[in-house]
């Protein structure tokens, strides 16, 4: 319902008198614009249909699992094209809320020094600010949780990058999270198993 409620606050934020339909060409799906009329050429939704449309994403993911159908009932879907984005604005509105109410709150120090602040769908990174963890209550939802990774400030992992801050600067070098496992990972699969080929190939 979070998840429902905060991607309906963000369409209602980027429609307007201005921008009425958001248009998807039939040829080229790249081809992507807001317009205040319809086009017979284009998928043109309103707010309304693009709030339609998410929620049934929402609420309308199933999975097979030893032959028994599952619905899902918790969480943002996994997989799907509409996945990250979904899961990305959702978070995102909800630090657009924390932030203007800190301004609301006069609190500019806080909301300067949380500017700094880099994600990845729901991967985060903190810097310059000892404190984060005593906020994320405040700023997510609760049914996302939040894990340290690691507990030395100066040398941390974050997505494909291993961060050090040294006394000549800051130095970055690619991390593979894989390299701190106690086995052995095959990164090469075997094609001629049971997985999909496109799985085995990474395509």
């Amino acid at each position: 319902l979070e998840v429902e409620l905060m991607i309906n606050e963000v369409i209602d934020l980027i429609f307007s008198e201005c921008n009425q339909y958001i248009c998807v060409s039939k040829k080229d799906n790249s081809i992507c614009f807001f317009s205040k009329k319809q086009y017979n050429n284009h998928y043109c939704f309103s707010a309304d249909d693009l709030k339609e449309a998410v929620k049934y994403i929402i609420y309308n993911t199933y999975i097979m699992f030893g032959g028994i159908l599952y619905l899902q009932i918790k969480g943002i879907p996994m997989g799907g094209n509409s996945s990250s984005p979904i899961a990305d604005l959702t978070i995102s509105k909800k630090e657009f809320n924390y932030m203007k109410q800190l301004l609301k709150d006069k609190k500019f120090n806080l909301a300067k020094l949380l500017s700094n602040n880099c994600r990845y769908v729901d991967d985060l990174i903190t810097i310059n600010y000892l404190y984060f963890h005593n906020l994320i209550e405040r700023i997510y939802p609760e049914s996302l949780k939040m894990e340290r990774a690691g507990d030395n400030n100066k040398n941390v992992q974050y997505l494909d990058l291993n961060i050090v801050i040294g006394d000549n600067g800051i130095d970055i070098k690619l991390y593979n999270k894989t390299d701190d496992f106690n086995f052995k990972v095959v990164s090469l699969t075997f094609l001629h198993s049971n997985i999909p080929e496109e799985v085995g190939y990474n395509v």
